[in-house]
């Protein structure tokens, strides 16, 4: 019954309903795919380790439908040897419980990118402090602004641990409200933070400058602003010139 093919799909579905039996172990490879569907839509193949693989291999179109129907039990049985990557970032996508894309983010090790995404703020907080991918890094820094006040935290750890690529980089730019935080929070070296001033000088106007030498800790060097003044004030120490 479950082979026959040339029955009509309404007979078929109402056959099998009637019949009231489940497959924990299915491995029958020669089935139409409008019939997988009905076979999963009746829940008659259950969500099993063996059966996720055997769907995968052998029904590949019906994968993300026998997921999906199935998320929960998905979950449950995920683990190291059948998680899916692709399928994580399709899941990803879906209108589900983040409880559970969080529980099967856990056995992600690759990056996933966040940029373009309409993931949830718990998914973004999850894959930036966990999965961040370094891609994302410029997007992230320029717009820092734009985000949640939760979500600007988590990209300035992120940013923070990545002080010595941010200086190293040249196409980074960050926002300025990001420079500022890293200026007068981050643990970075004196001569980390003033790098990271002197990289984004060139773009800062008077007074967002005038800004950054009082959060340096500098605030008598925004008198070089001053047209023709005379100030001569002498640093003992002047190692943050360069």
């Amino acid at each position: 019954m479950i082979i026959c093919n040339d029955i009509e799909n309404s007979k078929y579905k109402q056959i099998l309903k009637s019949l009231n039996f489940v497959y924990n172990y299915f491995d029958i490879a020669e089935i139409s795919d409008d019939k997988v569907t009905i076979l999963i839509d009746t829940s008659i193949i259950q969500m099993t380790e063996n059966n996720l693989v055997f769907i995968r291999e052998n029904y590949p179109n019906q994968n993300f439908h026998f997921i999906h129907k199935n998320i929960e039990e998905y979950a449950e049985i995920m683990d190291n040897t059948v998680f899916s990557q692709e399928e994580l970032l399709e899941i990803l996508t879906w209108d589900i419980s983040d409880e559970v894309k969080i529980k099967l983010l856990e056995f992600a090790n690759d990056a996933i990118s966040v940029i373009g995404k309409n993931y949830s703020t718990n998914v973004y907080l999850y894959i930036l402090d966990n999965n961040f991918d370094e891609h994302d890094e410029n997007e992230l820094y320029q717009h820092f602004s734009e985000y949640e006040e939760v979500i600007q935290s988590s990209i300035y750890r992120v940013a923070e641990s990545r002080i010595a690529n941010i200086i190293d980089n040249s196409t980074i730019v960050l926002d300025d409200n990001l420079l500022s935080q890293l200026l007068t929070m981050s643990k970075c070296s004196m001569d980390d933070k003033i790098q990271l001033w002197a990289k984004a000088l060139p773009n800062l106007p008077e007074e967002t400058c005038k800004k950054h030498f009082e959060e340096l800790g500098f605030p008598e060097l925004k008198g070089i602003f001053t047209k023709r003044n005379n100030y001569t004030k002498t640093y003992e120490d002047n190692s943050f010139i360069r």
